[in-house]
């Protein structure tokens, strides 16, 4: 295990002066300093997590926060059900999340600032509602939603007010199941057609519907931090690959090319929800992208640059290792590995070094969310 790591470089330089200086002590003009103290655990960033700790292996699990250096754990909900798709809105203020804690999956808000602080947005009228995520201003939500008898998008405001369909593909079979995954950082929404998973993108209001986005068998779009290009999943060369196109959805350069399954999402039994929209894959910089793959016999976490070369193993080991997310400096990167014999959650460097062990409870830990301190 790694004895120490420096989060945000800068930001631990003034709190290391900080501690100095309150350490040091000035007796007839001359200075003595002691060590200065360790980080005041209220001045680290947290992470935020789901957690079947309280009732190990039950399914039923609670949202928790610890310090990024793993101490102070605490749980935030007190309310065992089912947690997951777990976003931090762009502010950093709240986390968007699906529950079934009150009926089927409805989405819910939290205070990052204020645990108690829990908000219930969709209802048991609006039947299930899943995989939550926050507009790129933070002022919506978009979600896939069964309210009217079959899969389809929709947009509200961060509040829950407003819910529009903006899929607009009625019916109940499968080729009108659509599933969203992701905004683009102008503020459109993409979705992917259920029956033969062809991506496409419509306006937050439902406006210029684009079908389809890419090609057959595409999955999983994310879009680079800087608009130009988006990442994603597909089987288009017989086997799962991880390529990029270009915005207008053309282009498409295969990034990974290896005879094993290179993946964003691995799906059931890693990643326990239905057409789970991944963590975002980009670092916040876009210049390397993370993914999964199965090709050392195992499914593991790699990063590779953004143009497919420099591919690194950063998780090295014989378990599963499930990507969970970059800290916004981009120096480090979460994920949930099954390597003591249930999911706990762990940090690594994009090299490989550095690795350190959050959690380690007799539950699983898993969708770790990096909060920035405010």
């Amino acid at each position: 295990m790694h004895a120490h790591i420096d989060w945000h470089p800068a930001r631990a330089a003034r709190r290391s002066s900080a501690g100095v200086a309150a350490a040091c002590l000035v007796l007839l003009g001359i200075a003595a300093c002691d060590e200065a103290a360790a980080p005041d655990p209220a001045q680290q960033d947290r992470i935020v997590f789901a957690s079947d700790r309280d009732d190990a292996n039950s399914g039923l699990f609670e949202i928790y926060r610890i310090n990024v250096d793993g101490t102070g754990a605490e749980n935030l909900t007190d309310a065992p059900a089912s947690y997951s798709s777990l976003r931090l809105s762009p502010d950093g203020s709240a986390i968007v999340f699906e529950s079934d804690r009150v009926h089927c999956d409805n989405v819910w808000v939290m205070s990052t600032d204020d645990a108690a602080a829990v908000t219930q947005l969709t209802g048991a009228l609006d039947r299930c509602n899943r995989n939550p995520r926050w507009s790129p201003d933070g002022t919506k939500i978009a979600f896939t939603s069964s309210r009217d008898l079959n899969w389809e998008v929709y947009v509200m405001g961060a509040d829950g007010s407003g819910a529009t369909n903006v899929s607009q593909n009625p019916g109940t079979a499968a080729e009108n199941q659509d599933w969203f995954y992701g905004w683009s950082p102008s503020g459109r929404v993409l979705f992917q057609i259920q029956d033969d998973a062809r991506v496409s993108s419509v306006n937050a209001d439902g406006s210029d519907l684009q079908l389809p986005f890419g090609d057959a068998d595409d999955e999983a779009p994310v879009w680079a931090p800087n608009g130009s290009k988006v990442a994603f999943m597909t089987a288009r060369d017989g086997n799962a690959e991880i390529y990029v196109m270009n915005a207008d959805g053309k282009g498409g350069t295969n990034l990974t090319d290896d005879p094993a399954a290179d993946l964003f999402y691995p799906g059931t039994g890693y990643v326990p929800m239905l057409n789970a929209s991944p963590p975002d894959p980009w670092s916040p910089d876009g210049t390397r992208i993370a993914f999964m793959s199965e090709r050392d016999g195992n499914l593991e976490v790699y990063v590779m640059n953004a143009d497919g070369t420099g591919v690194t193993n950063v998780s090295r080991n014989s378990a599963g290792d499930v990507f969970g997310g970059w800290s916004p400096d981009g120096n480090r990167i979460l994920f949930t590995s099954d390597r003591t014999g249930n999911q706990d959650i762990y940090l690594v460097n994009p090299d490989g070094t550095g690795l350190l062990n959050l959690t380690n409870s007799p539950g699983n830990d898993r969708d770790p969310v990096w909060v920035p301190l405010r």
